[in-house]
């Protein structure tokens, strides 16, 4: 609900010459990461309203680069099928064929960086959750080695094999974001 005083800040903070590379820059997030503002729902009507105290260590990390987080993406409840983003509050389709499924749970973040809906967006990836979507919304990410993202805050299928990570247009847009949130968690 505030992404247009997000916007209008990053807007104030470049006029007094603040740079960087995400600055005012939309950003989407899977709605298993928690965000102070919005509510983190996992895809599941359980968790409906349910508002974290705080933002996922990456998210933080987004909006002290100064993106703007302009909502959540859709997912199928709990990030459960390799198929479908069939999120209870409506289905995400391909941004492409809109008769094709998004493929996979961090379909919702693709379609919104597909769709010009935002210029990246940020998913999670148990199986191939990041590259799936991604190929089938002609975009890039990377599933990076353990370690090198946090997963605080954010709803993991599995918490052996989950990860968290970006998907964008460009490997220089992702080297942006990946610049971002990628660090050391204490």
């Amino acid at each position: 609900s505030d992404a247009m005083e997000q916007a209008l800040a990053a807007d104030r903070a470049r006029a007094a010459g603040k740079t960087g590379p995400l600055l005012g820059i939309p950003i989407a997030v899977k709605n298993l990461y928690d965000t102070k503002d919005m509510a983190t729902t996992n895809g599941s009507l359980t968790f409906a309203g349910f508002q974290p105290a705080r933002d996922a260590f990456q998210v933080a990390r987004l909006r002290a680069a100064g993106a703007v987080i302009i909502g959540k993406a859709a997912l199928e409840e709990y990030a459960t099928s390799g198929n479908y983003s069939n999120d209870p509050w409506g289905q995400v389709w391909n941004a492409f064929n809109p008769s094709k499924s998004a493929i996979a749970s961090s379909g919702g973040s693709a379609v919104a960086v597909a769709a010009n809906l935002a210029a990246g967006a940020m998913g999670s990836q148990t199986g191939d959750s990041l590259y799936g979507p991604a190929s089938g919304a002609s975009l890039v990410t990377l599933r990076g080695t353990d370690g090198l993202e946090s997963g605080t805050g954010i709803m993991p299928l599995s918490w052996l094999t989950d990860f968290g990570g970006a998907m964008a247009r460009s490997v220089s847009d992702l080297a942006d974001i990946l610049t971002v949130v990628a660090g050391t968690d204490p």
